[in-house]
């Protein structure tokens, strides 16, 4: 309480005086103004000294007239004795005013050198003193260690940042004093302090974001490899749906032999072998293309060494502010045509595409968490990201490619509820490869949001 009472008093103090001498310029200049302007003279009154140095010229014009010599290095208090009674200036008059304008103006200055003087004197003190000295080397070092960062120890942060964002920060909101949105669905009433953080880990993230490669010059063989490879992933996308199947039978068969196999297990299992054959095949295919065994090629850089953290936590937070966004206008899309009888659809298929809706065990939850929290985030953005995103920029805008490479990842996961809303993050994952020419970066951010899956079900979030 002592400190605070003491950082208190200094605050308060450096406050009034820092208002008292703006206060003391600003009328000495309006006074001044005031009086010039009536004359019809025109002379800067920005400052005390310019004042000084115009109003002292002109008293020393008008006394060498008489034989004086008046000189301006004095103060205020022995302004008046310069000149004697008998030639003072009537007080009325232009000569007068000046005069006591100039009096006036030596006096606000000299009072604001003092105050001056005071604050720099107490911002040397609180420069040297012990405890602020204490608290900026302890905050130099932490800025030294936070930004040497081991990869296990950045794991663990950005960890750590998404826990703080689903458990803790939608706790706090904050209430307005009146609706903002004018509707009946409660927008615009408060918001949490996890938006307001979102928001302004989007504008950090944007602002730290680099200049983007130059787009591609591809030789005259990828002309020919490019599309057959593009066919040969879009045809193996859809032979992995038989893994699936053969999934579902070879469940049954361990049912019919009475082997204990959950709902949750045959889902898991279903969605993780579907995904990693189309992974195993797609990632072959996608090597005669691109050196996806190298971390650093003309293609993309992929460096988990660099301080990567920040930028993922940052755009992990941004992910879920933009696809809230995307998601109220889609349901509000959706209202307006199902008020007008253009579209309905009975139910949802999110809980088809959520394998952990119903967990039963362990075991369930692991494989099912395999595939999206590890697997996916580097095949997809390896695939929209790399491969199709620089594919078209070399024929296309940066910004054309952008959107449509993000138009085929959110078709990809063939959920139209969704699709608004996956399209809005495959435009900001493409931007954020982009802008830290580092796509591991972008894969974390997609790890951090897919996990949410995993986190929900355990969580019951």
């Amino acid at each position: 309480m002592l400190i605070l009472s003491t950082w208190t008093r200094v605050y308060y103090t450096v406050l009034i005086l820092c208002l008292a001498h703006f206060f003391i310029i600003a009328y000495s200049i309006s006074y001044g103004s005031r009086l010039t302007s009536k004359s019809g003279i025109k002379c800067s009154t920005v400052a005390s000294l310019r004042n000084k140095a115009f109003i002292g010229s002109f008293f020393t014009h008008n006394a060498g007239k008489k034989g004086r010599s008046l000189t301006s290095n004095h103060t205020s208090d022995n302004a008046g004795s310069l000149i004697p009674d008998e030639d003072k200036p009537n007080a009325n008059s232009l000569t007068g005013r000046l005069y006591g304008c100039r009096a006036f103006n030596l006096g606000a200055g000299s009072l604001s050198e003092a105050i001056c003087e005071h604050v720099e004197h107490l911002s040397q003190k609180v420069k040297t003193n012990a405890i602020v000295k204490k608290i900026k080397e302890g905050i130099d070092i932490v800025k030294t260690r936070m930004t040497h960062l081991s990869f296990e120890e950045q794991m663990g942060l950005a960890a750590l940042g998404k826990l703080l964002y689903v458990l803790v920060l939608p706790k706090f909101h904050i209430i307005f004093p009146f609706q903002l949105i004018p509707v009946n669905s409660g927008l615009g009433v408060d918001i949490g302090f996890d938006a307001v953080l979102s928001v302004l880990s989007f504008y950090a993230l944007m602002k730290s974001m680099g200049t983007p490669n130059k787009p591609l010059k591809l030789e005259g063989s990828a002309f020919v490899t490019i599309p057959i490879v593009s066919a040969g992933l879009i045809g193996s996308f859809y032979l992995s749906g038989y893994a699936a199947q053969m999934v579902d039978s070879i469940m049954l068969l361990l049912s019919a032999i009475d082997v204990p196999v959950s709902m949750g297990l045959q889902r898991s299992m279903r969605i993780f072998l579907s995904h990693i054959s189309w992974v195993i095949i797609g990632a072959k295919m996608l090597d005669y293309v691109i050196p996806i065994r190298s971390t650093k090629s003309d293609w993309f850089t992929i460096d988990s060494k660099e301080l990567w953290v920040y930028k993922a936590i940052a755009g992990y937070f941004a992910s879920c502010t933009i696809y809230n966004i995307t998601d109220i206008i889609f349901s509000s899309l959706e209202r307006l045509s199902s008020s007008s009888g253009a579209y309905h659809t009975e139910g949802s298929d999110d809980v088809d595409a959520n394998p952990l809706a119903e967990p039963t065990d362990i075991i369930s939850t692991i494989i099912a968490a395999i595939g999206p929290c590890i697997t996916a985030p580097w095949w997809e953005e390896m695939l929209y990201r790399i491969f199709v995103f620089k594919t078209l920029n070399t024929q296309l805008p940066r910004s054309i490619a952008t959107l449509l490479s993000a138009i085929m990842f959110s078709a990809h996961h063939m959920n139209h509820r969704s699709a608004l809303q996956l399209f809005a993050l495959g435009v900001l994952w493409s931007l954020i490869e982009q802008g830290t020419n580092n796509v591991f970066v972008s894969i974390a951010v997609h790890s951090l949001w897919n996990s949410r899956i995993m986190l929900g079900s355990i969580l019951g979030l």
